[in-house]
């Protein structure tokens, strides 16, 4: 299962890739983290969502809606680490 992260903050907050996107497996609860950085000169705010996928070779499956996460508002160059749990299913919808 994947894990991709959107925002909508008018191309003002980055994710920080300092690792490759989330790989995580299914069945359990697992914990996510993610940087968020701010590109502006002023504070803004990000609204946050996720939506879990399952990945295979040649495809990418959606495997529910897009979630609301959080609304995030940073300063000025501000970067910050965030963190969430997410409840994995333990089978992929057919």
């Amino acid at each position: 299962m994947l894990l991709l992260g959107k925002l909508n903050a008018l191309g003002e907050v980055e994710v920080v890739a300092e690792q490759p996107t989330s790989a995580v497996f299914r069945n359990g609860k697992r914990m996510i983290r993610v940087q968020f950085h701010n590109l502006a000169a002023q504070s803004t705010e990000a609204n946050l969502r996720f939506r879990l996928y399952q990945a295979s070779g040649s495809t990418l499956m959606p495997l529910n809606e897009v979630r609301p996460w959080k609304t995030l508002t940073l300063a000025a160059g501000q970067t910050v680490l965030e963190s969430f749990e997410i409840e994995l299913p333990s089978r992929a919808p057919h």
